[in-house]
């Protein structure tokens, strides 16, 4: 049970026509900007609607072409963590986290918040604003807010692109130790092939709008299948 993608969408003379699937494991999308890597996010999530194609979650069909089948984008059951983080700076630590738990029962969703805030933490910073803490604290308290509500996957958008370099290591290792508490596929975007090969159990490699190759990442690295993702690594690892 994991994810599987299938599916074709067109925008503005750009298509993007991409077929991948992961277990319940962290998946890297890779690639230059503009690859239709973030697309691919926003369509998992039900945020835009492929022109055809399939996608299924944890054996839940979200979308179906064939068969009419959209489920909306509140009852998808997906984690999400723009590449802004998109905290609300009106709201606490508490009251961030806890909007990605509407809907659950006051005693769990209190009972969550307690156990997310001492795993991410947070402990000492319930009542503090997203403009009180550090890069790295905000990027936990979406990773929190992402995860209370018990997605069935967690879609992360470069969300460590604008930290430091040592924070980047801290969260890369952070997102692994969460993956084995959570057990459910992650699809992380980046351009970063050390990110990519530090956190991925697999990883995809963009071209424009579509797959090049899939596999673990030391693989895709050492044995590019063509001459395109080859030259893509190379040209990110001389950066």
């Amino acid at each position: 049970m994991g994810l599987v993608v299938n599916m074709k969408k067109t925008l503005q003379g750009f298509t993007l026509d991409v077929q991948w699937e992961v277990e319940k494991e962290i998946v890297v999308l890779f690639g230059s900007s503009g690859a239709g890597k973030s697309l691919t996010l926003q369509l998992i999530a039900g945020l835009d609607v492929p022109d055809k194609g399939k996608i299924v979650c944890n054996g839940i069909t979200l979308f179906d072409s064939s068969t009419n089948v959209n489920v909306p984008v509140q009852r998808r059951k997906s984690g999400y963590v723009f590449q802004n983080l998109a905290l609300f700076p009106h709201m606490t630590v508490w009251n961030n986290i806890a909007y990605g738990g509407k809907g659950l029962a006051k005693n769990d969703l209190h009972k969550k918040l307690i156990r997310l805030i001492e795993e991410f933490q947070m402990k000492g910073y319930e009542n503090k604003y997203p403009n009180e803490l550090s890069g790295g604290q905000k990027q936990r308290v979406a990773l929190a807010r992402a995860l209370i509500g018990e997605p069935s996957v967690l879609l992360l958008d470069e969300p460590f692109s604008a930290l430091d370099n040592l924070l980047r290591v801290q969260m890369r290792g952070f997102l692994k130790e969460i993956h084995k508490e959570f057990k459910i596929p992650v699809v992380l975007v980046t351009h970063d092939l050390a990110e990519a090969c530090n956190v991925a159990d697999k990883i995809v490699v963009y071209g424009i709008g579509n797959v090049l190759q899939s596999g673990k990442p030391v693989d895709v690295c050492k044995y590019p299948l063509t001459p395109e993702v080859a030259a893509l690594v190379n040209v990110i690892e001389e950066k």
